[in-house]
């Protein structure tokens, strides 16, 4: 993944997690922001108390290896920060992979104005 596709600052991962859209799938949390770059970023963040450091970075592997086959479909220009939550166990990477990108097309799905949402 190159230096330019990955959110690197914390401001950016802040940024993202409060202005960006929401959206809760098994395993992670996701949030999704529209930038004006034209290209997607991709932050990772695993807590400590998702296992040890080796599980940790394995969930990071396997969530940037799913951004790099499926750029695509993360957005033409959106910044996704995706939250492993604590305690999750080690699904097969297809089912993984499902579930993240029903949670990006979820997250990035623009919202109905809110004369509409009553």
């Amino acid at each position: 993944m190159r230096k330019s596709e990955r959110l690197l600052k914390r401001s950016d991962f802040l940024h993202t997690r409060r202005k960006g859209r929401r959206y809760e799938g098994r395993w992670t949390v996701v949030y999704c922001k529209a930038n004006s770059l034209g290209h997607p970023r991709l932050g990772v963040t695993v807590s400590k108390k998702v296992g040890n450091a080796v599980c940790r970075n394995r969930w990071k592997r396997r969530l940037r290896e799913i951004f790099r086959r499926n750029k695509a479909l993360f957005g033409e220009s959106h910044d996704t920060v995706v939250i492993v939550k604590a305690g999750s166990e080690h699904p097969a990477f297809e089912e993984l992979v499902a579930d993240l990108l029903q949670s990006v097309a979820r997250a990035q799905k623009p919202r109905r104005p809110r004369a509409e949402r009553r």
